[in-house]
């Protein structure tokens, strides 16, 4: 088999992962390449011993976030019938360690001449790993475009090996053009967004709307429904300068920016407030469950101490909500989710303090 350079990778810049699925990006850590003839065939990655495999049989192999111990990949084909070929419909990671979590994984596919498209405008496939909670695939190395995929079968803990799975909604890689799958963990640095559960349907398209660099959501808006089981027309954060949040002229709600989520075509006005006061700032968002977001209430804590937690009623005076909260140490620094005539889906995005 020909030699495969692994040697020292650039730098990647330092960057805000922006949403409609968000994920940072640093610096390039051990890769795994998987190297398959018209299967696959062999793995070759620093500190392991290549070995013969099959599609939909695992490949053992180790991460820079392993530390010293393993993850097995398992490619996925399915015949599809609109081709008359096999293609690349999927791709499970397993035995991830808890080492591994809040990480970023990126999957590559390429020819011998090549990256080759995954889902049909993708070549590299972004997720980090939150254990069972793992739900954010993005496009790109990046992770700024759409992927057109989801996670499936996610798990893990703090004390358990996890797994997910990518499932390719528009497989576009034919597995007999494939000589490399390239798996990649990496570190997440300045500006890490970590995105917490989502709720709602899936109608509309994907969406995002964050705060700049350095400030967090202090408040909400949104515009009443028409009838108690309408969605929301329109959705707004509001979002305050950490600086301010711990300034002594702070006696007040400052907002220093303000972003919607209604780049749809609805140009209601929000008339509904929901906000958590002076020198406070959102840990989290509760949302009203079903098939569109039908009522959101802020979740607020003290800044920068997260003491004195406490969730806001919704805005709308919904009774029935699902959580979508920060983890400790991290703060509400924007929100994801799916528009379409009004709000289908939505969830929080969460940055940890020593990365505002």
């Amino acid at each position: 088999m020909p030699a495969i350079n692994l040697g020292d990778l650039p730098k990647k810049p330092k960057r805000k992962y922006p949403k409609s699925s968000k994920i940072t990006l640093s610096i390039f850590a051990v890769i795994t390449i998987l190297t398959l003839g018209t299967a696959l065939a062999t793995s070759v990655t620093r500190n392991i011993v290549s070995s013969s495999s099959e599609f939909g049989q695992g490949k053992t192999t180790i991460l820079n976030c392993t530390s010293g111990d393993y993850v097995v990949i398992t490619p996925q084909d399915n015949f599809v019938n609109s081709s008359g070929v096999f293609k690349l419909t999927g791709i499970s990671i397993t035995h991830i360690p808890a080492s591994c979590l809040s990480k970023d994984f990126t999957i590559e596919a390429l020819s011998n001449s090549g990256a080759l498209k995954l889902d049909g405008n993708n070549s590299i496939a972004t997720v980090i790993y939150t254990g069972a909670d793992t739900n954010l695939i993005a496009g790109g190395i990046s992770g700024t475009q759409a992927f057109n995929g989801s996670i499936t079968s996610a798990s893990g803990d703090s004390s358990s090996y996890g797994s997910f799975t990518i499932s390719i909604s528009t497989p576009s890689a034919s597995t007999s053009n494939i000589a490399r799958l390239v798996l990649q963990s990496q570190e997440s640095t300045v500006g890490t967004e970590i995105s917490t559960n989502s709720y709602g349907g899936g109608g509309g398209g994907a969406m995002q709307a964050d705060c700049p660099l350095s400030e967090v959501v202090t408040s909400i808006e949104l515009a009443a429904q028409t009838d108690q089981y309408g969605f929301l027309p329109s959705f707004y954060i509001n979002c305050s300068l950490v600086t301010d949040l711990t300034s002594v002229y702070d006696q007040i709600d400052v907002v220093d920016s303000r972003n919607s989520f209604d780049s749809y075509t609805n140009s209601s006005i929000p008339d509904l407030l929901s906000s958590c006061g002076a020198n406070r700032a959102g840990v989290g968002l509760d949302i009203t469950p079903g098939g569109y977001v039908g009522d959101v209430g802020i979740r607020c804590a003290d800044y920068p101490s997260g003491n004195n937690v406490v969730s806001n009623s919704l805005i709308d005076n919904h009774t029935m909500s699902d959580p979508s909260y920060c983890a400790p140490g991290s703060w509400l620094t924007g929100v994801y989710g799916r528009t379409g005539a009004g709000l289908d889906a939505l969830g929080a995005d969460c940055t940890p303090i020593g990365d505002l």
